[in-house]
């Protein structure tokens, strides 16, 4: 790893796991940035001291609140300011003066404003380099490190599903909207920082950081703009060799380049370069937020996918010839099946009309037993003629109680059919291979959806997520191949 970060890892470290924090600018008005990062704080469990600081404000969720920095007792590891802009500079020096040495600077008004606040900005880190204080943002939404019980975001922890994921994020929003749609999924993200205009702490040292975690099985990144962008591909391509690196990259048309001028101040590039360079480095790239967050719980969690052969089992023919369309259109395959093993899924499966050609249709053989469905992908995911399976709409005891069928009826109870898939995702630990699970029900609609996703496995709702998700591995898995080979065609360093 780069040896020059080993001072500003130091620095990260009181930065994700401090053993106390100060925010400047609590705020007893509802919803405003000083009382929501204020509430976090306390909610999230930290075991840290908390020190809140506003000259007008007596106490504050139960807090004491010092009218000055220089009144909090002293030292304190991480500083969180959240002040008007002009404000900020001389609150930084006074962070210093009690032995500060992180501070996150929520406050906008810097760079992205303008010249003044370009100006405001080079002051902050003038403070901050001759005091030698690491600063992330400013312009930015925070942090927070769930096993630190740390929160000091806008983030609450009510919309939080920790997973072994880090994000690195130039938006601090996107952050908050992914969290909220990842708990309705069972997807989420247990680190977070937000970096906001990176003037001085930026996305290239925090993703070696997060490299070094072991914590953290896959990386999320969210870039308008890379600063040092060789230091950046150098470092993608060490942490790529380690976990997964899925990078959504915006900005990439003349429109979007526009707004991320104004929203971090960030300068693009081409849409080409980045792809190229993404590649080059091993990163996976996302194509919407949303896959950005389902690539990671997948990588981070489901055995690599190998080769391009998938294995597809359906509950009706029309899915099957759906998710080959989309599959063999992005890069896989759908093979015809060795003529044993289709044989064998005749036996299981008994019913006539039943295909085994691969997709492998068990819809008229419908009802099953839930072993046999279990057995069936068994067989599929054991073969050697398939690298992955995909299955489609194989929780159905919420469509019998749908036409009246009791719950308590055997063969269709919801506990049942969650044992029954929960040893068929097992199939993925003990084969080595990958199962893309697609249900078109959610957890409101599907008990055995809701128990899976709590579980942690990774519950799929669309045939495009599916694929995605298998290109994404295929990918990853080419990019380790290619990474490994110059390594080895380079020798030790």
């Amino acid at each position: 790893m780069i040896s020059e970060l080993g001072q500003s890892f130091e620095g990260l470290k009181r930065l994700m796991d401090p053993e106390s924090l100060m925010i400047v600018g609590v705020s007893q008005r509802l919803m405003s940035w000083g009382y929501v990062v204020a509430k976090n704080s306390i909610e999230s469990g930290f075991k840290g001291r908390v020190y809140f600081v506003n000259p007008s404000i007596g106490s504050l969720f139960g807090v004491k609140v010092f009218p000055r920095v220089k009144d909090v007792p002293s030292p304190v590891d991480l500083a969180v300011l959240i002040l008007p802009a002009d404000l900020t500079p001389s609150a930084l020096e006074d962070c210093a003066s009690i032995g500060v040495k992180v501070a996150v600077v929520i406050s906008s008004g810097f760079s992205e404003a303008g010249e003044q606040g370009k100006k405001l900005e080079d002051e902050v880190v003038k403070v901050a380099r001759r005091n030698n204080v690491r600063v992330l943002g400013p312009n930015c939404n925070g942090v927070y490190n769930v096993d630190a019980g740390l929160n000091v975001s806008w983030i609450s922890k009510r919309i939080i599903t920790p997973r072994p994921i880090a994000f690195i994020s130039q938006s601090g929003f996107l952050a908050y909207s992914l969290s909220y749609w990842g708990k309705t999924r069972g997807l989420g993200f247990g680190k977070f920082v937000s970096v906001g205009n990176q003037c001085d702490i930026n996305v290239t040292e925090l993703l070696e950081y997060f490299g070094q975690d072991p914590a953290v099985k896959a990386i999320m990144l969210y870039v308008e703009g890379v600063k040092e962008g060789r230091r950046f591909m150098e470092t993608a391509k060490r942490v790529s060799l380690v976990k997964p690196v899925i990078a959504l990259k915006a900005g990439l048309e003349e429109a979007g380049a526009r707004a991320s001028l104004a929203h971090t101040g960030a300068l693009t590039g081409s849409k080409r370069v980045y792809e190229a360079a993404f590649k080059q480095a091993g990163v996976i790239q996302a194509s919407k937020p949303e896959n950005l967050l389902v690539l990671a719980a997948a990588l981070s969690s489901m055995p690599r996918l190998k080769g391009p052969n998938i294995g597809v089992v359906t509950m009706g023919g029309g899915w099957g010839v759906i998710s080959t369309d989309e599959l063999t259109s992005r890069g896989l395959k759908v093979p015809e099946l060795p003529q044993q093993l289709k044989e064998r899924l005749k036996q299981i499966l008994k019913k006539p009309r039943v295909s085994v050609l691969n997709p492998v249709d068990i819809g008229p053989a419908w009802p099953l037993e839930f072993k046999t469905i279990v057995e069936a992908v068994n067989l599929l995911i054991a073969s050697e003629a398939v690298d992955g399976v995909l299955t489609h709409s194989l929780t159905l005891t919420d469509h019998a109680k749908s036409i009246g069928i009791n719950e308590g009826h055997p063969r269709f109870e919801s506990v049942k059919e969650w044992e029954a898939l929960t040893a068929m995702l097992n199939l993925m630990n003990v084969y080595g291979k990958p199962i893309a699970f697609v249900t078109p029900l959610s957890r409101e609609q599907c008990e055995t959806v809701k128990r899976l996703e709590d579980d942690g496995w990774v519950v799929l709702h669309s045939v495009d997520e599916a694929v995605t998700v298998l290109k994404g591995m295929l990918d990853y898995h080419y990019a380790l191949t290619r990474l490994k080979q110059r390594l080895t065609r380079s020798g030790p360093s």
